[in-house]
């Protein structure tokens, strides 16, 4: 495990949602305090908001790269059409691992999973059940060999 992973496992692992979690361990590329980028990804969790859809963890790879490699050079539409075509990689080699980019699909083997906005309680069978720490851990994975950015020092 790289260390960005290890700060991603242990930021979902005490609590923050898998988009937070992922985000977290590059704060340093969003060159944002912790407490701030994970004030800027609380919605990210359930696939965003608990509505199932885009899985959290995807999303917070979009929010990284534009962070680290988004440019505004004027040129709009090249600008736009380079971070689609990164981003739109990396979200296929997020689902060549997984089968899919959407929560509801990556959770479809969840007995019991809940609907509606609010969190499940996180205890040892929420973790024994839920494949979201390896989503995390893909997704800061694919992130790491994307940007070809050097691991962070341990805290």
């Amino acid at each position: 495990m790289t260390n960005r992973q290890l700060k991603a496992y242990n930021a979902f692992k005490s609590g923050y949602g898998c988009g937070s979690a992922v985000a977290l361990a590059f704060s340093d590329l969003i060159d944002l305090p912790d407490k701030r980028v994970a004030q800027l990804t609380i919605a990210m969790g359930g696939g965003f908001s608990r509505t199932r859809t885009l899985c959290g963890a995807v999303a917070a790879m979009g929010l990284v790269y534009g962070a680290d490699k988004g440019k505004d050079s004027g040129d709009i539409h090249g600008d736009k059409t380079q971070a689609y075509k990164d981003v739109y990689e990396m979200c296929e080699a997020f689902k060549a691992k997984n089968g899919s980019i959407e929560c509801n699909q990556l959770l479809k083997d969840v007995k019991g999973l809940t609907q509606g906005y609010k969190p499940d309680v996180r205890d040892e069978h929420y973790y024994k059940v839920r494949p979201c720490v390896k989503f995390v851990l893909d997704a800061v994975e694919i992130l790491e060999s994307s940007l070809k950015c050097s691991d962070i020092l341990p805290e």
